[in-house]
């Protein structure tokens, strides 16, 4: 994901595409591609949109690293459900492992993505 776009688009949601990238510094230097793409260097391309501040984009940026960091932090919860905690629930159902073993594994992967 590209944390600096989507915090520049969640920080104007109603004004589209508002912002694009800077070709020069203040200086008149060009800036080259790889460099663009960072709070300093985006601009606002819309009429009568402003550009968020640096404190505001920051406090956006960390809410939305949180986020996408949760979400991961889900997926792969749920992916271990299905390749640890799953298989034996229904070993669990065929009599060959205890109901405690499964339970215990549920247990284990709840606790590890606290």
């Amino acid at each position: 994901m590209d944390f600096i776009q989507e915090t520049l688009r969640q920080l104007r949601p109603n004004d589209g595409d508002w912002y694009g990238w800077a070709k020069v510094d203040q200086d008149g230097n060009k800036i080259p591609n790889n460099e663009r793409m960072c709070y300093e260097h985006a601009i606002s391309i819309k009429d009568g949109v402003t550009k968020p501040t640096k404190k505001e984009f920051d406090a956006k940026l960390a809410e939305v690293e949180a986020e996408w960091d949760a979400k991961q932090t889900d997926q792969q919860k749920q992916n271990a459900f299905q390749s640890e905690s799953d298989p034996l629930f229904f070993k669990w159902q065929a009599g060959e492992v205890t109901e405690q073993e499964w339970l215990d594994k549920r247990n284990e992967i709840k606790a590890r993505f606290s």
